[in-house]
C-alpha cells in the first residue's frame, strides 16, 4: 500500500471526478457527507467551499483530505476532520468523517486511512478523537479497532439506528515514523577498495541538495553505511543539525564479485539473474537475498529504537533497492535500472510502526554510473 493525504487542487481533478462518478452510481447516501454536500461538478465552487472555515448553522471548522494511491495516482477515499466537538458531533458523528470508493473496500484502505488522519488530528492539537460508525458496519468498526479505538457506548441516533461511539487516545499512539534513505552522490568510480571510495568533486557539491531536502524535516537521528561515500554524502546535513552519525555496518553496500558491477545495463549482466534469483551470486560476490536481509535487520531496529521520529540514513543504489523490494515487492531490476545514475537520490517512508504507509521520492541528481 502507498497512500498519503492531500487536500483539493486543480490538478487532482479528473481524480475527484473518476471516485464521485463511481460512487453515487452505487450509493447516494455515504460518509464523509462533507464531499457530497456540494455538486463536485461545479468545481471551482466545489473547491472553494468544500470546507467549513467559521462556525455556522450548526457546523463546526472542519479540513477535508482525499486519500490518494500514489502508486496509481487515484482517489481510494476521503477524511473529514471536525477541528473540535459541538453538542450535536458528541452524540453522533464524532471527530471524523471517512469512507473508501465501492471498488476500493477490503483492502486495507481504511484502516491505513484512518490512521493518517490521525496524525492530522494531532497536528490540530486533538488530543482524544471521537470516532462513531453503524453497529451494522463491521468493517468500519474493525478499522477502528485497529486504530486503538475503545468503545464507549451505543446510542440510537436520528435516523434511528444504533451507533456505536468509540474513543482513540493519541497520547497513547506514537507518531508516525518518516525515514529519508539518502543514496550516496556520485562517487570516483576509479576507486577499487569500495569502503574507502570519496566523492568526487561534482559528487561533494552535489550534497547541497541533501542538505537542503533535509533542511526542514526536522530530522532527529542520523544513521549510515560505514562506507566513506554515503558518510560524507550526508555528513553536512547532519551538521546542520548538530548531530552525530551513526554507522551501521548492515547498511553497507553489495559486495561486488569477480566481475564487479561491469555491463549493468547489457541483457546477459549477472545483474538479471540476481535480481531474477534472490539467492544467487557471482564468485565472490553477495546476493541481493543477503543484502537486503541484514539491510532490513537494521532498519527494523532502527525503526523500534526511534518511533515517531524523523530518520536520515545515508545508502546505496543495491541496498536501498533491496529494502524498497521487502516493502514494495513489484520493486525489481528495470527500478533499480531507472534509478541507477540518481546520485544522490533522496526518498521518504513514512511507517506505522513496522508497517510501510507512504513512499515517496523527493529528489535527486542526474550522474551516469561508469563502474
Amino acid at each position: 500500500m502507498n497512500i498519503t493525504l492531500v487536500k483539493l487542487t486543480p490538478e487532482y481533478r479528473q481524480q475527484l471526478f473518476d471516485m464521485m462518478e463511481e460512487w453515487l452510481s452505487v450509493e447516494q447516501d455515504f460518509s464523509p457527507y462533507a464531499i457530497r454536500r456540494l455538486d463536485y461538478r461545479d468545481f471551482e465552487n466545489y473547491m472553494e467551499n468544500l470546507e467549513i472555515k467559521e462556525e455556522t448553522g450548526g457546523r463546526v471548522p472542519d479540513s477535508t483530505y482525499f486519500c490518494l494511491d500514489l502508486d496509481e495516482n487515484v482517489f481510494v477515499g476521503a477524511v473529514n476532520i471536525r477541528h473540535h466537538l459541538n453538542e450535536s458531533l458528541l452524540f453522533s458523528g464524532g471527530h471524523i468523517g471517512d469512507g473508501i470508493r465501492p471498488s476500493r473496500r477490503r483492502r486495507g484502505y481504511a484502516t491505513a486511512m484512518i490512521r493518517l488522519a490521525l496524525e492530522k488530528c494531532r497536528e490540530l492539537g486533538i488530543r482524544r478523537v471521537l470516532m462513531t460508525c453503524d453497529k451494522e458496519n463491521i468493517g468500519s468498526a474493525k478499522s477502528i479497532l485497529r486504530n486503538g479505538g475503545i468503545l464507549e457506548n451505543e446510542i440510537l441516533n436520528e435516523e434511528g439506528k444504533i451507533e456505536q461511539r468509540y474513543w482513540i487516545d493519541l497520547e497513547g499512539i506514537p507518531s508516525l515514523t518518516h525515514v529519508y534513505f539518502v543514496r550516496h552522490a556520485q562517487p570516483v568510480h576509479g576507486h577499487r577498495e569500495d569502503r574507502t571510495r570519496p566523492l568526487t568533486q561534482e559528487g561533494k557539491q552535489d550534497t547541497a541538495l541533501v542538505t537542503q531536502v533535509l533542511a526542514d524535516r526536522q530530522i532527529d537521528c542520523f544513521y549510515c553505511s560505514p562506507y566513506l561515500r554515503s558518510l560524507d554524502t550526508i555528513r553536512p546535513a547532519a551538521a546542520q543539525y548538530g548531530l552525530p552519525i551513526r554507522e551501521d555496518e548492515r547498511l553497507r553496500e553489495r559486495q561486488a564479485g569477480e566481475q564487479g558491477n561491469a555491463s549493468l545495463r547489457d541483457e546477459n549482466s549477472p545483474l538479471r539473474r540476481r535480481w531474477q534469483d534472490f539467492s544467487w551470486h557471482e564468485p565472490g560476490g553477495e546476493s541481493i537475498g543477503s543484502v537486503q536481509t541484514r539491510n532490513i535487520q537494521a532498519l527494523k531496529e532502527i525503526l523500534a529504537e526511534n518511533q515517531g521520529k524523523n530518520i536520515a540514513i545515508g545508502t546505496h543504489g543495491t541496498a536501498l533497492s533491496a529494502i524498497l523490494n521487502y516493502y514494495r515487492p513489484n520493486f525489481g531490476c528495470e527500478d533499480f535500472l531507472r534509478i541507477l545514475d540518481w546520485m544522490p537520490y533522496i526518498v521518504e517512508l513514512t511507517f506505522d510502526g513496522q508497517t510501510l504507509l507512504t513512499f515517496r521520492e523527493l529528489s535527486y541528481i542526474h550522474k551516469e554510473f561508469n563502474p
